[in-house]
């Protein structure tokens, strides 16, 4: 019943705010109890609380699934680095400043694409999003740090308020660095540039297929822009080559358009229509 829940609600993305919705749909969605709200790891396996996600509401549950992909388009896991400092919350939890940072990111993209933000999470309101607005996650990382050192007490109160388990994440990604440890199993940092490369296709993937559909929101085309970077993944070429298939750009008598005969006057067809029906 869960996982009927979570796919319903994957669907409605697709429909409803479809460059989110393409993205999980290439999520593997996988029960685990202990992870207490939602986590995600670079492969893309969805873990989820099945309590927490039969509590929370349609909406909620849609803006949690976009969530965890926008780690992944982001490439949140590997673009960490050595950015390790660790902030304490009031109960005694650790929580690396970067998943703070990472939280603000994705939740102001997300308000700023439609989705109402949660309450008592990261980025609810506007004051907030203003101040992280248009800036990468290195950004808002390194004024946190700046922030943490004036005081404290603010940024560990940010700390309660993450969206997702990001510590069950850190375990199945283990360090990046030659041959990490994640849940047992090695991982080279070979193995996380293809994931990063994969994740970056079908954010690419995802752009052209919104902008096909009318439905990239606004901002999100600077953003995938600014995912993609200097690779060769252009997704606008690829949306021109798409288009480009579906008009017609010459015509032909030899075989007349069928459409035309009850008129008594011939009629040319286009080539593109006579590739589809070949």
């Amino acid at each position: 019943m869960t996982k009927e829940k979570l796919k319903k609600n994957r669907i409605l993305l697709v429909r409803k705010k479809l460059f989110f919705g393409y993205l999980a749909l290439h999520l593997n969605l996988v029960e685990k109890p202990e992870v207490g709200t939602a986590a995600v790891d670079f492969k893309g396996n969805m873990y989820y609380n099945p309590e927490f996600i039969n509590k929370i509401s349609d909406e909620e549950l849609q803006f949690t699934i976009a969530h965890e992909v926008m780690h992944l388009a982001l490439g949140h896991d590997f673009r960490e680095g050595n950015r390790n400092a660790v902030v304490v919350t009031p109960s005694g939890k650790p929580v690396k400043l970067w998943n703070i940072a990472a939280d603000l990111v994705i939740n102001t993209i997300l308000a700023d694409a439609g989705f109402k933000v949660p309450q008592n999470v990261l980025a609810h309101s506007e004051e907030e999003r203003n101040q992280v607005r248009g800036k990468t996650t290195e950004q808002v990382y390194d004024e946190l740090l700046k922030k943490m050192k004036q005081n404290k007490q603010v940024i560990q109160v940010m700390a309660t308020k993450l969206t997702d388990n990001h510590e069950f994440s850190n375990k199945m990604k283990g360090s990046g660095k030659g041959q990490s440890k994640g849940m047992g199993k090695s991982i080279s940092a070979s193995e996380l540039r293809k994931w990063q490369q994969k994740w970056k296709s079908k954010v690419a993937e995802a752009a052209t297929r919104a902008k096909q559909q009318g439905q990239l929101p606004a901002g999100i085309e600077r953003i995938v822009d600014m995912i993609l970077g200097p690779s060769k993944l252009n997704w606008k070429q690829q949306l021109l080559k798409f288009i480009q298939e579906f008009i017609p750009h010459d015509y032909t008598y030899l075989k007349p358009s069928k459409q035309s005969l009850t008129t008594g006057i011939y009629l040319p067809v286009s080539y593109t229509h006579l590739r589809a029906h070949e």
